[in-house]
């Protein structure tokens, strides 16, 4: 049996241990636009974040039905300076069958139904000026049905906080905010 692990936004690469497949997918593709507010950026602006998107079937094809989905990440054009900054992190999951993003903006509402696949800490990473990536091991793997899947994340930080924020790749041509989540 295959493993993946679907990584945000992220890297793509291939690595073979134990005779399973390790893929990184990055979905959605990266269209070279950057953004502080795509994710925990590690500012004192960002101690509390949260986050739902909808990542379609057409942006997951690389992934056959019935993998176990097992890490979770968001790729960076430029890593935060100053302090390391760290807080709980939170990441849902849930498969759907929806091509528009149908969770509105109520956040108790789009988290009802989904998997918490992932509850501890995470730092955002010290790179200033180069890419770089952060992810997390999902501590409760979620079975990709073949669909679109909906990613939600919390984010709560104390500090201390980073003096420039990350800045996240993302794309924003085909779903652009708000309609896209």
């Amino acid at each position: 049996m295959k493993r993946f692990i679907l990584l945000f936004t992220s890297l793509c690469s291939v690595n073979f241990s134990f005779s399973q497949a390790n893929l990184v997918i990055e979905a959605p593709l990266n269209d070279n636009t950057g953004g502080i507010n795509r994710g925990p950026n590690g500012t004192a602006a960002h101690a509390f974040l949260r986050g739902c998107y909808l990542v379609t079937q057409s942006e997951l094809v690389n992934i056959p039905i019935g993998t176990s989905l097992t890490s979770f990440g968001f790729t960076m054009s430029a890593g935060a300076t100053g302090a390391a900054a760290s807080g709980n992190f939170t990441v849902y999951l849930q498969n759907t069958a929806d091509v528009t993003y149908q969770k509105g903006t109520n956040w108790s509402t789009a988290i009802t139904s989904m998997t918490t696949a992932f509850a501890s800490v995470m730092t955002v990473p010290l790179s200033p000026g180069v890419t770089t990536s952060v992810a997390v091991v999902l501590s409760t793997p979620v079975t990709y049905t073949g669909g679109g899947l909906y990613v939600a994340y919390d984010w709560a930080s104390a500090g201390p906080y980073n003096t420039t924020a990350a800045n996240y790749l993302g794309e924003t041509t085909t779903f652009p905010l708000p309609a896209g989540g």
